[in-house]
C-alpha cells in the first residue's frame, strides 16, 4: 500500500511539473508563485530548512524576448 502511496504521489508531482512551464514564470508580478510550487516538488518534505530555503525567494524579474535564432 505505502509503494502505491508514493506512486501516486509521484505521478502527480509529474503532473504538476507539467503544468508549470516557462510561460507561468514570465507573468509580470506572478513568477515567484509558480517557482516555488516548482522547486517545492523537488525538495524534501521532511526538511523544513529546504522550505525556508525555497520560500526566501521573493521575487524574480523576467522579461519576454522574441528574437529570430541564426
Amino acid at each position: 500500500a505505502e509503494g502505491e502511496s508514493r506512486a501516486d504521489n509521484l505521478a502527480w508531482r509529474l503532473v504538476a511539473q507539467l503544468a508549470l512551464n516557462f510561460l507561468s514564470l514570465a507573468k509580470e508580478g506572478r513568477g515567484v508563485d509558480p517557482l516555488h510550487a516548482l522547486l517545492d516538488l523537488y525538495a524534501d518534505r521532511g526538511d523544513p530548512s529546504l522550505a525556508r530555503n525555497v520560500h526566501s525567494i521573493v521575487r524574480i524579474d523576467s522579461r519576454s524576448v522574441i528574437e529570430r535564432l541564426q
